[in-house]
């Protein structure tokens, strides 16, 4: 996601703005859309990435919310696959 913050093209396809696209602490990214926020962390640390969602991404936790880890998971040991779903849940 990072090229995002590199290309104004990519930027203008993606219909966003560099304001949208925000760095976090550790090479966290957040983009933000109108009706969504796509996430970039270390979903081997859920205090971090959950900082991410709420200081960067703007997350209201009282919302429902989808999570989309697209083949994410499998690359993560078990347990912490486990974790991520449990907090999720």
């Amino acid at each position: 996601m990072k090229i995002l913050c590199q290309s104004e093209r990519v930027l203008q396809l993606a219909g966003l703005s560099k304001e949208d696209v925000q760095l976090g602490a550790e090479n966290a990214l957040c983009v933000k859309g109108v009706d969504y926020a796509l996430a970039s962390a270390d979903l081997r640390d859920i205090n971090s990435f959950e900082h991410v969602l709420k200081t960067k991404c703007g997350l209201d936790f009282s919302l429902p919310t989808l999570f989309i880890s697209e083949c994410v998971l499998v690359y993560l040991e078990p347990t912490e696959s486990a974790g991520v779903i449990s907090w999720i849940a």
